[in-house]
């Protein structure tokens, strides 16, 4: 069972890696300062998410995420929702699907983005069943440097490296990358976003450790395609 999961992981390893598709081709100057016009009633976004155990990658579940709300106020702040609706997921059974709500807003000091990860579970008559809560979010701001560093109530968020090209089953993207800490009573989250401004989210690692440091659960999300 091990070796078909292993032959499984790879295939998918390579399809992604193998990519010859570009498209930012024409974007190499990606840092925290575009418009994120991506931000768009009806644009949408498929990802897979992994769990990373001891070498064996598989496939957690599969979702969309859509824009399905975007103002913009007079005083040129952006507010956008976004909404994540659960394709097949390799972990909930007996009949359940998962929701996720957040949101984009961008405003003179910066961005915030509510964390994209936080799932509630739901069964198909609409009752909720649970949910897995995950409070953090994710900040930068147009002048951010690298290195730059954030402190929030939660935790931190951290300007990584701008300008990194990035390959997903979608394609190549150029990509800034932040870190963002979030810590909990039990244990800390360490999550890796890779965020191209003209087309969003492109890849999450994340990382949720002990208190003592150590790496407890490993996880991978990636874009697989969109639609604009």
């Amino acid at each position: 069972m091990k070796k078909i999961i292993t032959l499984i992981a790879v295939s998918m390893l390579c399809l992604a890696g193998c990519s010859d598709k570009d498209d930012d081709v024409n974007n190499p100057n990606e840092t925290t300062t575009g418009n994120f016009e991506f931000l768009k009633v009806g644009n949408k976004w498929e990802y897979a998410e992994y769990n990373i155990d001891n070498g064996y990658t598989y496939l957690i579940r599969d979702y969309t995420t859509q824009v399905t709300f975007y103002d913009k106020w007079d005083d040129g702040s952006i507010f956008a929702n976004v909404i994540s609706i659960c394709i097949s997921d390799n972990i909930i059974t007996g009949g359940s699907w998962e929701v996720d709500k957040y949101f984009w807003e961008i405003d003179k000091y910066g961005t915030r983005i509510d964390n994209p990860l936080e799932w509630n579970y739901w069964h198909l008559d609409g009752s909720l069943s649970g949910w897995r809560s995950a409070y953090g979010a994710i900040f930068f701001s147009k002048n951010m440097k690298v290195g730059n560093k954030v402190d929030l109530y939660y935790g931190s968020s951290e300007l990584l490296a701008t300008n990194v090209s990035v390959k997903v089953r979608a394609g190549t993207f150029n990509c800034f990358k932040l870190r963002a800490i979030e810590n909990q009573t039990h244990y800390d989250f360490e999550r890796i976003y890779y965020i191209s401004s003209k087309n969003g989210i492109i890849k999450i690692e994340q990382y949720k450790k002990d208190k003592n440091g150590k790496i407890t659960e490993q996880r991978m999300t990636e874009l697989m395609s969109k639609n604009f």
